[in-house]
C-alpha cells in the first residue's frame, strides 16, 4: 500500500511539472505574437506600399516599350509574325521564371529577389536604348547581319525584363501574405491594390507609350527619330 502511495505521488508530480512546462511554453508564444506584430506595422505598411509601387512601375514600363518597340520594328519589318514573337518573348521568360524564382524567395528570402529586379530591368533599358542608338535605321528591305543582331539585341532586352518582372512579382506577393498574416481584412485590401496595380499597369501603358512617342517625334523630328 505504502508502494500504491508513493508510486502516486511521483506519477502527480511528473504530470505537474510537465503541465507547468507547457504552460510556460504557451505563454512564451503568445508574448512573441503579441510583440511580433506591434515591432513590424510601421515597417511593414511602408514596405507593402513600395512593393505595389514597384509592381506599378514594372507593369508600365515594360508595356511601354512594347508600344514603342512595336512603332519602331513594325515599320522596319514586313513580318508581323518575327515582331510579334522578339515583343512577347518577355511573356516566356516571365512565365518560365516566376515558379522559380517563387519557390526560391520562400525558402531563400524575398530581399534579394526585390534588391536584383531593379538591376536587370536597368540592364534589360540599357539593352533596348542600346539597340535604337545603334541601328536606328535599318533598311529591312536588304537583309543583312545588322538586321538580326538587332532582333537578337531587341530579344534580349525584352527577355531581360520579364526576368525583371519574374524576380519582383512572386517576392512581392510572398512578402505581402507575410506581412498581412495578422489581419484578413488587411491582406484582402492590400492583393487587390496589387492587382489593380498589376493590370492599371498594363492598361495605362498603352496611351502613355502613344503620347511618349508622339511627344518624341514633335520634339526630335520624323527625320531624326528612329522609327
Amino acid at each position: 500500500m505504502s508502494q500504491t502511495l508513493i508510486l502516486d505521488t511521483d506519477v502527480s508530480q511528473i504530470v505537474d511539472s510537465t503541465s507547468s512546462q507547457i504552460h510556460n511554453q504557451e505563454r512564451e508564444v503568445s508574448k512573441r505574437r503579441q510583440k511580433q506584430p506591434e515591432a513590424s506595422m510601421p515597417v511593414s505598411r511602408g514596405s507593402i506600399l513600395a512593393a505595389i509601387l514597384s509592381t506599378l512601375l514594372l507593369r508600365v514600363a515594360s508595356r511601354t516599350s512594347f508600344v514603342l518597340l512595336g512603332f519602331y520594328l513594325g515599320e522596319r519589318f514586313a513580318s508581323a509574325t518575327i515582331v510579334a514573337l522578339v515583343l512577347e518573348a518577355f511573356y516566356i521568360s516571365e512565365l518560365v521564371l516566376a515558379p522559380i524564382v517563387g519557390s526560391l524567395s520562400d525558402h531563400q528570402g524575398r530581399k534579394p529577389f526585390l534588391l536584383s529586379a531593379p538591376l536587370v530591368g536597368s540592364v534589360a533599358a540599357l539593352c533596348l536604348a542600346g539597340a535604337v542608338l545603334l541601328f536606328s535605321h535599318p533598311r529591312a528591305a536588304s537583309f543583312d547581319a545588322r538586321l538580326v543582331v538587332l532582333l537578337l539585341t531587341v530579344l534580349v532586352g525584352r527577355l531581360l525584363e520579364g526576368a525583371a518582372t519574374a524576380l519582383n512579382a512572386p517576392a512581392s506577393l510572398g512578402y505581402i501574405t507575410e506581412a498581412t498574416s495578422s489581419s484578413d481584412k488587411l491582406r484582402a485590401r492590400v492583393m487587390t491594390a496589387f492587382e489593380v496595380a498589376t493590370v492599371g499597369g498594363l492598361a495605362l501603358a498603352i496611351p502613355f507609350g502613344g503620347e511618349v512617342s508622339s511627344l518624341l517625334v514633335c520634339r526630335l523630328g520624323s527625320q531624326s527619330m528612329p522609327w
